[in-house]
């Protein structure tokens, strides 16, 4: 990784259920998104990163997606955050949660929504664009300096990963 220190890591969370008559921030995961989340956590987990906190938008859909990548990655309790301006968060509020993150943390993870996640990480793109992150899409983005200063010019896309990659 050329001068890049951390990691953040955008995981959208995995499909999802119209179908229960809940609010929006309490659907739960579908039988697809039940199979993709594990999946996509395996996958990194055997790719040997090794995440220092995962930060979830507190939607049910998004907590459940992180649950599979706690488990995946051995993640204690404490490491496991939510964060209200996770859900349905614009660029900005994604920005804000990620700068308020200590340094000692060189390796975040965070669980949302779109468009959210899918305008904030074509901030990071060197060349095309994204249309839509798909669901247990994740993107890595590779960051230097420190996370209170993080900006565009911080950080930069290094990889895209989504449940058909690997189907």
């Amino acid at each position: 990784m050329k001068s890049m220190d951390k990691m953040l890591y955008l995981i959208r969370h995995a499909k999802s259920s119209w179908e229960t008559g809940l609010p929006d921030i309490e659907r739960p995961l579908n039988d697809r998104g039940l199979r993709d989340a594990p999946m996509m956590a395996r996958l990194l987990a055997g790719r040997g990163m090794r995440p220092d906190l995962l930060i979830s938008s507190p939607a049910a859909r998004a907590r459940a997606t992180r649950a599979f990548f706690a488990e995946a990655f051995s993640m204690p309790a404490e490491r496991l955050w939510d964060d209200k301006r996770l859900y349905l968060a614009e660029i900005e509020d994604i920005l804000d949660v990620v700068r308020e993150v200590l340094e000692e943390y060189r390796t975040i993870m965070l669980f949302g929504h779109n468009p959210g996640f899918t305008y904030f990480s074509n901030l990071f793109r060197k060349g095309g664009r994204i249309d839509n992150l798909p669901t247990c899409g994740i993107v890595e983005i590779a960051v230097k300096g420190a996370w209170a200063d993080f900006d565009r010019r911080s950080g930069q896309v290094t990889g895209d990963f989504y449940p058909k990659m690997f189907k």
